[in-house]
């Protein structure tokens, strides 16, 4: 009966003694698979790292030093206005080149009556190129109290430089012109086409549906209407100035329908 258990212990003893062999390659399967997780996790994050150090070091060189920002443009193409004029209403003093968007300040600048057109471009790291294309004075359109420039497509603009020699065009219905509205385009070919064929005319009158008149020197008036035919209306005008009107109280000559001219005299 006392020998079973030293029969046991020697067992135990013997398995023990064997144990070490088993275990040994699981232990190191186990250790190499932690090592290797390790790494890649190091490698993984490291590269998120090293990606997020640069992004914040382009971040502070965009952002952070005055590389990109703006404090002046190359400005061509104006005459009426001023560069700092332009300069000023695109509103860029300041500005990051990452947030200029060239279509909507071309569009700020077009909200100048002067300006007909804006291209705005630019290029890193902070310049920017505006070139304004600007509208024609053709000639000065004068209502009431009130004197704009006018362009060829009747777009009405604040008088800026000299003015002193411009057609004039009086709009005797006397209503308020506001810079940026539009007038009859007619009107402003009529006139200058006229001021052209009587070069010591510049002033000439408008109204709606009698067209473009004036006073002459034998104070009577004398319509023209529109431009067409107008050299015809011309030489019908100079022939009744030497061969009617000195004996006659004229005091309107139609020609706006040339083959059918009219007179009236005064009462």
């Amino acid at each position: 009966m006392r020998r079973r258990p030293r029969r046991r212990s020697q067992r135990l003893e013997a398995y023990r003694a064997t144990l070490p062999e088993l275990t040994a390659p699981r232990q190191s399967r186990l250790t190499a698979a932690v090592l290797a997780a390790v790494l890649r996790w190091s490698r993984s994050h490291l590269a998120a790292l090293a990606l997020l150090v640069v992004l914040a070091g382009l971040g502070y060189w965009f952002f952070g030093t005055e590389d990109f920002y703006i404090y002046g443009a190359e400005i061509t193409g104006t005459a009426l206005t001023t560069p700092e004029e332009v300069y000023s209403s695109a509103q860029l003093e300041g500005l990051s080149i990452f947030w200029v968007n060239p279509p909507a300040i071309a569009h700020i600048l077009e909200q100048n009556p002067v300006i007909q057109q804006a291209v705005v471009t630019t290029q890193f790291p902070n310049h920017v190129q505006i070139r304004v294309v600007e509208r024609e004075p053709a000639a000065v359109w004068q209502s009431g109290d009130q004197s704009l420039f006018v362009d060829r497509a009747g777009v009405l603009f604040p008088l800026r430089g000299d003015a002193s020699q411009a057609v004039v065009i009086r709009d005797l219905r006397g209503s308020p012109i506001t810079p940026g509205k539009s007038v009859d385009p007619e009107a402003v070919l009529t006139a200058l086409k006229l001021a052209e064929l009587i070069p010591d005319r510049r002033a000439f009158d408008w109204e709606p549906g009698a067209g473009v008149s004036f006073i002459t020197d034998g104070r009577w008036r004398v319509n023209f209407g529109d431009h067409s035919r107008l050299a015809i209306k011309v030489a019908a005008f100079r022939a009744f100035s030497e061969q009617v009107a000195p004996f006659r109280k004229v005091a309107v000559l139609d020609l706006s329908a040339p083959e059918q001219p009219y007179y009236r005299e005064e009462p």
